[in-house]
């Protein structure tokens, strides 16, 4: 069969096999060439916006499990949180495929509010959805909008490491630059 004999739908996804096998490659390729490396991530980019589409959850699903079929190193998620959101925004189930561990190494959702009891509700809301199984809060001190103060950014680490949880701070500047001092042992 020539491309000219397929149906719109074929070439489709014919083309969105070969993005993926682009986006894989280029993953296994940082493993290949950087042996150290520890891992690659996906953040909700890698999903669809609903704006293409609310019937394409099946396809990210299935892009999902692609890419981890190909690449050989960690991979982690980045997604909105909550899962609800990531699901109705960009018809991404990472609660799903957490729940159901299908491949990868890590899920660090996005839980950037910015105030300390918005953030141990949408934690708490996710842990009981996901489980804390491979699961890493994503905590936002810079970025769009005002810094988070460092006693609400403090309050929301000490929330993760009471649920026995790590964290992920977005991004290094709010410690290299911002909050220097609470990184080499000075103030609290």
């Amino acid at each position: 069969m020539t491309i000219d004999e397929c149906s719109a739908t074929e070439v489709a996804l014919w083309q969105i096999s070969k993005v993926l096998d682009f986006v894989a490659g280029m993953m296994q390729d940082a493993f290949d060439n950087y042996p150290g490396l520890g891992g690659v991530q996906l953040d909700e980019h890698f999903g669809q916006p609903y704006q293409l589409g609310t019937d394409l959850v099946a396809t990210v699903n299935d892009a999902a499990s692609h890419i981890l079929e190909k690449v050989s190193g960690k991979v982690s998620l980045a997604p909105v949180s909550p899962p609800q959101a990531s699901l109705l925004n960009y018809n991404m189930d990472w609660a799903r495929w957490a729940t159901e561990d299908i491949g990868f190494h890590e899920y660090v959702p996005k839980i950037y509010r910015d105030l300390a009891s918005t953030f141990d509700y949408d934690l708490i809301q996710i842990i009981g959805q996901v489980g804390k199984d491979k699961l890493i809060p994503g905590i936002r001190c810079i970025g769009s909008g005002a810094n988070t103060p460092y006693d609400v950014l403090s309050d929301m680490m000490s929330r993760c490491e009471a649920e026995g949880l790590g964290h992920s701070v977005w991004y290094s500047k709010c410690f290299t630059l911002l909050y220097p001092d609470h990184v080499h042992g000075g103030a609290q």
